[in-house]
């Protein structure tokens, strides 16, 4: 039997070649809209993996409880997301996304008492740590001094109460609200408090909207190692309390204005803890080098010297602040600062002076 050859149907290769280029174009588009991403992206990505891994190695290293009470304060067994230098090395592009322009040669004054608008207006200073409730600085003035290129901080105490502020009642004392406790020796009307009460945290929380609603850069967060406080009162967990409060302030001000400052002062071990990292924009640090007019031992200073490595390594300004008064000890604390990239502070420990004697 003899087969005759069938010729292909022109039109049916047309319809197949033309299906085959569709198809073709259709991937490479959806593969090329995948591939544009913005730096924002990049860095939301960055932080989500860095997110992940520290997940991660939680689960691995952690096991999880159950939710319980003791003491007075809410106990979890918890992962503190630790993170070290080297890791940050190689990622200190993508965990800080910050535009605040610090740094270490911005010039600091720090004045929390007798302070008012006409002296930060006729001085010469980059970033300003004062007190709101004692500068009484109105919006419009606070504009103005932005208009000059300077940042404005309000100092906010966490970790303390203090009966000199609008939200203290005259019934308060230690115990009474709860979550007063006893009185600061070294400082009168300053009462330690258990910050992880919710009715303390929403005074902060109160506070800290008034200063963004005034126009202030950012907060200085003083107390902030009254952790270690109640730690060495038997209490547990006490850093993870400090951390979770400090998450809540930083996500409440940023969600208004993400270009706000959340600066903590001390409690520099935290800085190990990824997201309490991620939290702050920098870090203030008292008594690094000197105590007064005396060396603080190497080994505390190195050990803290390593958390503030991590810092820097993560793009976090230090502020480094000093009581010194002798002169080798002023330019010995100012080369140090120098030499670490710190941003430097030397004055009386009342803070009622605009002077910084730093060199």
């Amino acid at each position: 039997m003899i087969y005759q050859k069938k010729e292909p149907n022109f039109y049916l290769c047309v319809f197949i070649v033309i299906l085959l280029v569709s198809a073709m174009s259709f991937t490479a588009g959806c593969f090329l809209t995948t591939m544009k991403t913005t730096p924002e992206d990049d860095f939301k990505d960055a932080v989500k993996l860095e997110q992940d891994i520290a997940l991660d190695n939680e689960n691995k290293n952690y096991d999880t409880y159950e939710t319980s009470k003791k003491n007075g304060i809410m106990e979890k067994e918890y992962s503190t997301a630790l993170i070290d230098e080297p890791m940050l090395q190689e990622n200190k592009d993508t965990v800080s996304f910050k535009g605040n322009y610090i740094t270490p040669d911005s010039r600091l004054i720090v004045a929390l008492q007798g302070v008012g608008f006409q002296d930060l207006y006729n001085s010469d200073f980059d970033i300003a740590k004062i007190d709101c409730d004692d500068s009484k600085l109105s919006p419009g003035q606070i504009s103005r001094l932005q208009a000059q290129g300077k940042k404005i901080i309000s100092y906010l105490s966490i970790g303390e109460a203090e009966a000199y502020r609008d939200y203290w009642l005259d019934d308060w004392q230690t115990g009474n609200p709860e979550f007063i406790d006893d009185e600061n020796p070294d400082w009168v009307k300053n009462y330690k408090v258990r910050y992880w009460h919710k009715e303390w945290q929403d005074i902060i929380f109160r506070k800290l909207e008034q200063i963004q609603n005034t126009g202030y850069d950012g907060v200085y967060l003083d107390m902030v190692d009254a952790y270690l406080y109640y730690q060495n009162k038997g209490y547990n967990h006490t850093d993870k309390e400090m951390v979770d409060f400090i998450l809540n302030i930083s996500g409440k001000a940023k969600t208004i204005n993400q270009d706000f400052l959340i600066i903590p002062q001390n409690a520099d071990p935290l800085i190990k803890n990824f997201n309490y990292l991620c939290s702050i924009d920098g870090i203030g640090v008292e008594n690094l080098w000197y105590k007064g007019d005396s060396r603080v031992k190497n080994e505390i200073t190195d050990s803290r010297l390593n958390n503030l490595k991590i810092a820097k390594s993560s793009n976090k300004f230090v502020i480094a602040i000093s009581y010194v008064k002798s002169a080798s000890g002023i330019k010995t604390f100012s080369d140090l600062c120098k030499k670490y990239g710190f941003i430097p502070f030397i004055g009386d420990i009342k803070l009622g002076s605009i002077e910084n004697k730093a060199n």
